[in-house]
């Protein structure tokens, strides 16, 4: 009987652990899944303001004056001149800010993603161990229902009034 009562005592402390773990999985693949989102969202963002940045690189080389030199032949007077340098430190400052953007949300896509990709294989790897730690759970119950077999009625229905075994 000693041996019923280590064996149950075990399965029931196999049985908590498993039922605690599987709470953990689930947290860690739902973390998982908004750190997918993230990055989703993140990837996204980066193709914008990758856009962006097309977009300003061709409006610069299709305007009139898309170089130091241009203006300085374009230009009609010193002061025409003064304002396409202008434009062109604008524009220069504007790609700078877009090229700096990109940048961050290119890290923080990668980022995002990484968090995503290690959230989930910690979730699936707990969820391997978890898929063992049940299977030895079945087998624990098993070899318990085998030994309850084995006892007499007097003995079984002795055994269950003594507390030890808690019906489910």
């Amino acid at each position: 009987m000693a041996k019923l009562d280590k064996l149950s005592q075990q399965n029931e402390v196999l049985a908590e652990q498993y039922n605690k773990a599987t709470a953990d999985v689930k947290a860690q693949q739902k973390a998982g899944d908004a750190a997918q989102r993230e990055a989703l969202s993140a990837a996204t963002d980066f193709d914008k303001a990758r856009a962006r940045l097309s977009r300003t690189v061709t409006a610069e080389y299709e305007s009139a004056a898309f170089s130091h030199a241009g203006a300085l032949l374009t230009s009609s007077d010193g002061q025409t001149y003064l304002d396409a340098l202008s434009t062109m430190s604008l524009i220069s400052s504007h790609r700078a800010g877009i090229v700096s953007q990109i940048k961050a949300v290119h890290t923080r896509a990668e980022t995002a993603q990484r968090t995503a990709t290690e959230l989930l294989a910690a979730a699936q790897a707990k969820a391997t161990a978890l898929d063992k730690q049940k299977k030895k759970i079945e087998s624990d119950t098993r070899k318990f229902t085998d030994l309850l077999a084995t006892l007499t009625a007097t003995q079984q229905a002795t055994y269950t009034n003594s507390g030890t075994v808690r019906r489910r």
